[in-house]
């Protein structure tokens, strides 16, 4: 399912990820750091060619499957993408956020883009939970998470911790966000 629908917040704008995206993304995948963090193998002799193809099977995995893919823009700006699969029949859903442009860490752009995702997601679907994927020792994702209200709930083998938000939590937070 492909993303049509624009999310605009104060500081970013969510907007479908297209194919002229992909050379960016594939500059950040060179990044040892950015690959540590998204639990992609420390490949030395990794090249921007591989890279892009990389980025061009991801983005057609991604569209196949049936996921929702946000490139996250600053300013007219890409910074990164957010990913969210929703299951209806199962009433669950997963996100995954990148901020591969490292000069914007740290400058809640990741915060405000999930909050965008999350409140799509519940609002748009009837699922009661969202998870979300951490690579062990990725501790600003971890952080992020913990931020948006997600709780740890496991280890995947090899050690990518699972967080989950639950819709009843999200919603009481935004109710109490917007009284606010």
């Amino acid at each position: 399912m492909a993303v049509k629908k624009v999310l605009r917040g104060t500081t970013v704008m969510l907007r479908p990820m297209v194919e002229q995206d992909l050379t960016t993304r594939a500059h950040w995948l060179l990044d040892p750091e950015i690959r540590q963090n998204l639990g992609l193998p420390d490949r030395p002799s990794y090249t921007y060619q591989t890279a892009l193809a990389d980025s061009h099977r991801w983005l057609s995995d991604r569209k196949s499957s049936g996921d929702l893919l946000w490139a996250i823009d600053v300013d007219g700006k890409l910074i990164g993408d957010v990913t969210a699969h929703i299951t209806d029949f199962e009433r669950k859903g997963e996100m995954v956020i990148s901020i591969g442009d490292k000069a914007m860490w740290g400058k809640g752009y990741g915060k405000e883009a999930c909050s965008l995702v999350l409140d799509e997601m519940f609002r748009e679907s009837e699922i009661y939970y969202v998870d979300t994927y951490v690579v062990l020792g990725n501790n600003r994702s971890f952080s992020l998470a913990l931020s948006l209200g997600f709780t740890p709930v496991g280890t995947q083998t090899g050690g990518t911790r699972v967080l989950r938000l639950i819709r009843k939590a999200w919603m009481a937070r935004r109710k109490a966000e917007l009284a606010s």
